[in-house]
C-alpha cells in the first residue's frame, strides 16, 4: 500500500530525470505500469525537462576526420555546458547513418539508403526499425492524434517515375508497419538537398523553381500548403546559403548575405516573418575557415543572449556558442572526432507504442485515479425478487455509495443467474486476467489421484487448461474464492481450517501462515474479504462480535484491525455481515447477508452508529469495484 497518494507520487516523479526513473521501474511494478509507462506521465515529465533550462544534444555517426580510424560511433549525447559526453551503445555500430533534421519528443529518426531506417530514443535506448528509404525523409508528430510519422516527399522524375504528379509523397504507418501514399502530393517541386524540418505539427521544405517558397505538410490533415512568402528568398543562389531550422518551437530560416547571417522567425498566428537575430560576420572570425565564410546551422537558444550552432567542418568540436552581446564565440564541446550531424533533443521516456498498449497504459492510470478519489462503487449481481410471483432476474445494477440512485446495466443475459463460483483475478507480472475453477475432485464424481482439480481459462486461446499439481487440500466450496494482490484465496476444509493461496503468475499453491483466530471455528463462521487491497478474514462469534484480521504479505503476520461488538449495536446489524470497503478512516461499508433483500450499512467505528446506505427488496450478490475503461484485449 502506497504511503503517498498516486497523484503526489506522479508529481514527484515528473521532476526526476529519465535515468532515475528507469531505475525505479525495477523497484515497483505498480510504479512501472501505472506511472512510468503511462504516456500522459511521460509527456508531463518531458515538458518539465524542457522547461529546466538545460540543452541536450545528440551527435550522430561520429568518425575520425583524419581518416586514420575507420570505425563509426553511432550515437553520443551531452548536456551543453558539461565537458562529459555519453556514448550510447547500439546494435548498429560501424554503420553510417544520416538523421532527420528534427527530433520529436526525444525521438530521432536515422536513415541511409543501404540500411533499414531506425527510430530511436537515445535516452532509454529504445529503437524500432522500419523499411528502407532513400534520402531525405522527414519525421514529426500529428499533434491532434499524438501519432508519429516519417514522411518521404520527392520529385517524381528524379527517381525515374513517369506519372502525372510532379511529386510523390509517402508516409510510414507504425500500426501496419508499411508505407502508404498521400494523395494529392505537393504541387511544387522541392529542393531535395536540404532535409525537411519539423515544427508545430508540420514538416517544411524549400520549393524549387523560378520562385522559392516554403512548403508545409500538416501531419494531421496530411495536406500541403505554401507558407506566406518570406521577404528574403528570391533566388536559388540565396537558397544555397539558407537553412530551415526550429528555434523556440517556431519555424525559422537562417540566411547568409554578406556581411550578415540573419535568422528570421515565422509567426503562425499572424502569418508574418520577423528578423530575430543578426550576426555581423566581419566581427566573428570563427565564421571564416579556409579563406571562406561558412553558414553555421542554428540549433538552440541558450538563455537570452546566446545561440548554439552546429559546425560540421570544425576539427576542434562540432558545437559552437555565440554570445550576441559580446560577439564572442566558444567551442561548446571539444573533441577530436567529427559528427555527421548534431541535433537538440529533450531526454524522455517516450517510445512509439501500438494503439492497444497506449490504451492500456491510459486506462490503468484512469482507474487508479478513480480508485484514490475516495468514491466507493458497488455492483449488484443477479438481482431477483424474494417473492415467487417475480421470476425475473436483473443481471447487473451499480451504485455509488452515498447516492440513493442505482443504475441498471443492460446486458444480453437477463433472467439468468450467474453464481460466481470460480475465481477471477490478474497476473500482476504479465498483466493478464485469469478465470480459475478449483474444485474437490470427488464431489464432481472424478476418480483421479488428485483430491482437487484446478482449471484456468486462457483468453488468448479461448479455452480451459489444467494446473498441475492442483491444491493438496480440500476446499470449502460454499464460499467464493477471493482475489487480492495477485493471488486467489480459498478456505480449506477438514480438521484444521487454513487459507489457501494461488499465485496467478507462477500458478502454484501455498498455505498462508495459519491465523491465530481459526482454532475452534468452523469454515462457515469465517468470511474472507479484501480491505485496502489486503487479504482480510472476519471470524464471526455468534451474537457477540465480528473481528477483522488483516494479513501482512511482507511480514507474513496477521493483525486485528477492526472489531464490531454486536451486543452494543442495534439489532439491525445481524450476524452474517460481510465487510465490503473502508470509507474514510472511521467507517466500514457492510453488506447484510441475512436481510430479505439488499441492505448496505455504513458503520461508524467511533460512535458505533450505523446508517443504512442503500436498501431494496431484491436479493443479489454484492461486491465493490472501480469504474474503468479496461477490457480484455
Amino acid at each position: 500500500m502506497e504511503l503517498l497518494p498516486h497523484d503526489v507520487v506522479e508529481y514527484i516523479f515528473e521532476r526526476l530525470d529519465v535515468k532515475t526513473l528507469l531505475k525505479f521501474t525495477a523497484v515497483s511494478k505498480q510504479w512501472k505500469s501505472s506511472i512510468i509507462q503511462c504516456r500522459s506521465f511521460q509527456t508531463r515529465q518531458m515538458l518539465h525537462r524542457k522547461q529546466s533550462g538545460k540543452t541536450d544534444v545528440v551527435l550522430v555517426s561520429l568518425y575520425d576526420g583524419a581518416g586514420s580510424n575507420p570505425n563509426i560511433e553511432a550515437l553520443r549525447t551531452l548536456v551543453v555546458g558539461s565537458t562529459v559526453s555519453v556514448k550510447i551503445p547500439t546494435t548498429w555500430e560501424n554503420k553510417f547513418y544520416q538523421v532527420c533534421n528534427s527530433s520529436c519528443d526525444g525521438l530521432i529518426c536515422l536513415y541511409y539508403r543501404y540500411n533499414p531506417s531506425i527510430v530511436v530514443n537515445p535516452t532509454t535506448r529504445w529503437h524500432r526499425t522500419r523499411a528502407l528509404v532513400s534520402p531525405s525523409p522527414g519525421f514529426g508528430k500529428d499533434k491532434i492524434c499524438g501519432t508519429y510519422k516519417p514522411v518521404w516527399l520527392y520529385n517524381s522524375a528524379e527517381v525515374g517515375l513517369k506519372i502525372k504528379s510532379i511529386t510523390t509523397c509517402e508516409v510510414f504507418d507504425f500500426t501496419t508497419n508499411a508505407w502508404r501514399y498521400i494523395v494529392p502530393a505537393s504541387p511544387y517541386l522541392i529542393y531535395h538537398s536540404q532535409d525537411p524540418v519539423y515544427c508545430d505539427g508540420s514538416l517544411h521544405w524549400f520549393t524549387k523553381g523560378d520562385e522559392t517558397n516554403i512548403l508545409a505538410l500538416d501531419l494531421h490533415t496530411e495536406t500541403f500548403q505554401v507558407i506566406p512568402r518570406p521577404p528574403f528568398l528570391h533566388s536559388l543562389l540565396r537558397l544555397i546559403e539558407s537553412i530551415i531550422c526550429s528555434l523556440h518551437d517556431r519555424l525559422c530560416v537562417s540566411e547568409r548575405i554578406w556581411p550578415e547571417q540573419v535568422i528570421w522567425s515565422f509567426d503562425s498566428e499572424e502569418k508574418t516573418w520577423k528578423k530575430i537575430y543578426s550576426i555581423d560576420l566581419k566581427t566573428t572570425p570563427s565564421w571564416r575557415r579556409n579563406n571562406r565564410w561558412r553558414t553555421f546551422t542554428p540549433l538552440s537558444v541558450l538563455g537570452k543572449d546566446k545561440l548554439l550552432f552546429y559546425d560540421g567542418e570544425s576539427s576542434d568540436g562540432p558545437l559552437v556558442t555565440l554570445d550576441l552581446r559580446t560577439k564572442y564565440c566558444d567551442i561548446a564541446y571539444k573533441c577530436k572526432v567529427k559528427a555527421y550531424k548534431a541535433l537538440c533533443y529533450v531526454p524522455s521516456l517516450i517510445s512509439i507504442l501500438d494503439r492497444a498498449t497506449w490504451n492500456c497504459c491510459y486506462h490503468t492510470t484512469q482507474m487508479l485515479r478513480h480508485k484514490q478519489s475516495g468514491k466507493t462503487h458497488v455492483a449488484f449481481v443477479s438481482l431477483y425478487g424474494g417473492s415467487a410471483r417475480n421470476s425475473g432476474i436483473e443481471a447487473l445494477r451499480t451504485l455509488a455509495v452515498g447516492s440513493t440512485v442505482s443504475v441498471k446495466i443492460p446486458t444480453t443475459w437477463e433472467n439468468k443467474i450467474r453464481q460466481p463460483s470460480p475465481g477471477f483475478g490478474k497476473d500482476k507480472i504479465n498483466g493478464t486476467y485469469k478465470v480459475v475453477w478449483l474444485y474437490n475432485s470427488a464431489e464432481l464424481g472424478l476418480k483421479n489421484k488428485s483430491i482437487t482439480t484446478c482449471e484456468v481459462f486462457d483468453f488468448t486461446t479461448n479455452a480451459w487448461r489444467y494446473i498441475v499439481p492442483a491444491s493438496p487440500y480440500l476446499i470449502h466450496h460454499i464460499q467464493v474464492p477471493l482475489y487480492c494482490d495477485g493471488s486467489l484465496h480459498w478456505l480449506t476444509e477438514g480438521d484444521e481450517t487454513n487459507v489457501l493461496s494461488l499465485d496467478l503468475h507462477t500458478e502454484t499453491f501455498q498455505v498462508i501462515p495459519q491465523p491465530p483466530f481459526l482454532h475452534g471455528l468452523t469454515t462457515p463462521n469465517l468470511i474472507m474479504c479484501s480491505l485496502d487491497d489486503r487479504l482480510c478474514v472476519s471470524p464471526r462469534i455468534w451474537l457477540q462480535q465480528h473481528v477483522m484480521w488483516s494479513f501482512d504479505s511482507e511480514d507474513k503476520t496477521w493483525k486485528k484491525i477492526y472489531s464490531i461488538d454486536l451486543k452494543r449495536t442495534s439489532s439491525a446489524l445481524r450476524d452474517y455481515i460481510t465487510p465490503l470497503s473502508v470509507l474514510g478512516k472511521d467507517k466500514l461499508l457492510l453488506y447484510d447477508r441475512e436481510f430479505s433483500g439488499v441492505q448496505l450499512v455504513a458503520y461508524d467505528l467511533r460512535t458505533k452508529y450505523y446508517d443504512i446506505s442503500y436498501k431494496c427488496n431484491d436479493n443479489a450478490y454484492v461486491l465493490c469495484y472501480v469504474p474503468s475503461l479496461i477490457s480484455i484485449l
